[in-house]
């Protein structure tokens, strides 16, 4: 009966169609079924593409976004296409045609990206409840997707295998095959909380699923993209809207003193329970110990061994940045998948994570979102939201 309740409350707040292409975006790589699967996320795409077309344009697709987009998602398709994912290219070109028709459709991204946070707070709640009781003796399977394994556990609770930071339990994975992944999904919310005005329940709902999803993924790569992609706001905000460099300046210095030791022992204490975490992406060096030689795990790595894949993927972070950093929503979703991309995921793979980048790019530069001072909502007192808007 709560159940039941709890979905009807849901479905008031954001609508089938959003939840319907927040599940979707679970079949499509970072997602685990998508992963294993190119049918299930050529489905998924098609599904996306046509939920979409059922929104009314909101607004004038904006020529330059779409084409620099549209560079973005075939620079996407050459990457894939270089690590030998030839079919895959076909599934970026259709990504790349979903995330130029939401550029006008605002209400689909936003009704989308809160059906995503519908999706993971519920999964969320349930890993709380297991890691209250204790995951021994809650186990309830495991299946296999590929060459990924995600174990169930009593309530409904998603995990996977991975040195845990909290003994005694395992990693949450709320439908990704690697607790990392989670990050993808959670940076269109982020942005999303960040320049609108959201209804209060939503609100809550979706600043208590990141919070509570990013710390039980126990994940340090999302913990330093986060933190990353919210002080470069915070510095951008104080640096433009408030126009005080100086307390920007004095800002970054006091974060750089406590965040470059902090971090520097976090890895550390990572190298030390999962030494391949941190020697495969090129951060430790472990010598004979390290198989980051033989990899493209991230673009660090790339770089060293695969140029031509670095490259192309390069390419395309540039152009999807160049619409990001002009607001400072944009700025704070870029930050947080280049920080991804850069030392923690191969990107190359992670088709959804490219178009909930896209997605988070078009909330930061709809009218609810604050432009950069070069861009057209430049005000006497810089970065202005201009209306607010909710989910169908």
């Amino acid at each position: 009966m709560l159940l039941v309740i709890g979905i009807m409350l849901v479905q008031g707040m954001v609508g089938a169609r959003g939840i319907l292409a927040g599940l979707l975006f679970f079949l499509i790589p970072p997602g685990v079924l998508g992963e294993s699967s190119l049918l299930r996320t050529l489905v998924a795409l098609a599904g996306l593409a046509a939920i979409a077309l059922t929104y009314r344009p909101s607004s004038k697709t904006r020529a330059t976004v779409a084409i620099l987009f549209s560079v973005s998602f075939i620079a996407l398709a050459v990457s894939v296409s270089l690590v030998g994912g030839t079919y895959l290219a076909l599934a970026y070109v259709i990504a790349g045609v979903v995330a130029v028709l939401a550029i006008s459709r605002v209400e689909f991204v936003t009704a989308t990206v809160c059906g995503i946070a519908c999706v993971i707070a519920p999964l969320a709640c349930s890993y709380g409840l297991t890691l209250a009781s204790g995951f021994a003796g809650n186990e309830i399977g495991s299946s296999t997707f590929g060459s990924r394994q995600v174990e169930f556990y009593m309530p409904f609770t998603l995990a996977t295998s991975g040195p845990p930071f909290i003994e005694g339990s395992r990693r949450f994975a709320p439908l990704v095959g690697e607790p990392g992944l989670a990050v993808f999904y959670f940076i269109p919310i982020i942005t999303l909380i960040a320049v609108t005005r959201l209804d209060n329940r939503l609100r809550a709902l979706a600043v208590s699923a990141v919070i509570v999803a990013a710390t039980f993924t126990q994940s340090l790569g999302t913990l330093i993209a986060i933190g990353a992609g919210l002080l470069g706001f915070i510095l951008a905000h104080l640096a433009f809207r408030k126009r005080r460099p100086a307390a920007a300046t004095i800002f970054a210095l006091v974060v750089a003193l406590i965040a470059f030791p902090l971090v520097t022992y976090v890895l550390m204490y990572k190298a030390g329970i999962a030494a391949e975490s941190t020697s495969d992406r090129g951060i430790i060096d472990s010598g004979s110990r390290s198989s980051a030689s033989l990899g493209n795990i991230n673009l660090i790595v790339a770089y060293s061994h695969d140029v031509r894949l670095a490259i192309a993927l390069t390419c395309a972070l540039i152009a999807i940045g160049l619409p990001a950093v002009r607001h400072l929503g944009g700025l704070l979703a870029f930050v947080m998948f280049a920080t991804t991309a850069v030392f923690a995921q191969p990107t190359q793979w992670q088709i959804g994570g490219w178009m909930l980048l896209a997605m988070a790019v078009v909330v930061a530069s709809s009218p609810a979102g604050s432009a950069l001072p070069s861009g057209q909502s430049r005000t006497s007192k810089g970065w202005q939201s201009r209306s607010h808007f909710h989910p169908a």
